[in-house]
């Protein structure tokens, strides 16, 4: 890819990444103070940069083209080494627990691969014929690729565990499954056997091996999922995982009415949330709120959200939070 297809952040010329520490202070009414210090000093052009202490990985540009090396720096000790990769176009898309996962273009396809930082090696994880990209690590072990293609054109959502070196199918069929997050122990995805069907909503259990329904009605039902994002990804310095924190709810939408429903995966029961939402889009949310933005006002778009801490007490006062203007 052409840096030409970027939003750049970066000009040309001596780049220089800071972070800000935390470290304990001599002074006894402060315990902690804030430093800023320099991690990378270099002249070329870094396209992205990952911190997750104490490593800081970094990919450069080369020759405006996107791909370059990878490096890896100890921030604590100083050393610094680049990290030993196939010769193909690489793509950094994590840094977590210890390892580095990146995307490698070999030319008729793109794979998902990792490396462990403690031993200092490369290994592949998702290589099949399709192209698996955009590999992100969940709860620090769990390796999930947003798309992920198999041989005949369809999309699966298989998981790899770091802790274990295993792979778990959590959706392999004939249909398109795409992955859309991780909640708590439930991998959600959308199912669709569009144009014979319409789109419908599962979760797998990582943990029992469950596979429930949480939404199949006669219109499409949509989560919004990861892999609606990767055109976003692409214009970005730095990728961008929506704040998905709740392991007991999830919200979704339905098409054509822009309905928002709240499923609950202790109970399996569905709450209507929203009944004038209008396009939302960037969900986040945790277990006791969720909020969305919200095009009802198209010339200025606004930032919607309801209490889920209030339905759990009473639905009248959750009603009464339907549609909350937050800005």
């Amino acid at each position: 890819m052409k840096k030409a297809q970027l939003k750049r952040i970066m000009a040309m010329g001596l780049v220089i990444i800071f972070v800000l520490g935390v470290f304990p202070s001599s002074e006894a009414a402060k315990p902690y103070k804030l430093e800023k210090f320099k991690i990378v000093d270099t002249p070329d052009l870094i396209f992205r940069c990952l911190v997750d202490w104490p490593y800081a990985v970094y990919q450069k540009e080369e020759n405006g083209i996107l791909g370059g090396d990878i490096f890896c720096r100890n921030i604590v000790t100083g050393e610094e080494w680049m990290v030993p990769l196939p010769s193909d176009d690489k793509i950094l898309t994590d840094l977590k627990n210890g390892y580095i996962i990146y995307d490698v273009d070999n030319g008729s396809d793109t794979d998902v691969w990792g490396y462990k930082i403690s031993t200092k090696t490369s290994f592949p994880i998702f290589t099949g014929s399709g192209s698996q990209e955009y590999g992100f690590i969940f709860r620090e072990r769990y390796v999930i690729p947003l798309t992920n293609e198999s041989a005949t054109g369809d999309e699966n959502v298989v998981v790899y565990d770091l802790n274990t070196g295993t792979y778990i199918n959590a959706a392999v069929t004939a249909a398109d499954e795409k992955f859309c997050h991780l909640y708590g122990d439930w991998v959600v995805y959308q199912y669709d056997t569009s144009p014979s069907s319409n789109a419908d909503i599962y979760a797998y259990n990582l943990q029992t091996g469950d596979t429930v329904t949480v939404a199949d009605g006669p219109n499409n039902e949509y989560v919004q999922g990861l892999h609606e994002l990767i055109p976003t990804f692409l214009m970005m310095d730095a990728f961008y995982i929506p704040g998905i924190t709740s392991s007991r709810y999830l919200v979704y939408e339905d098409d054509p009415t822009d309905d928002l429903y709240l499923y609950d995966f202790s109970d399996g029961s569905t709450e209507l949330i929203s009944s004038t939402a209008v396009d939302p889009e960037f969900l986040t949310m945790n277990d006791r709120f969720v909020v969305w933005i919200d095009y009802r006002n198209p010339a200025t778009p606004d930032i919607y959200g309801y209490s889920i801490a209030c339905l759990l007490y009473t639905s009248d006062a959750a009603d009464e939070l339907d549609g909350v203007d937050l800005g």
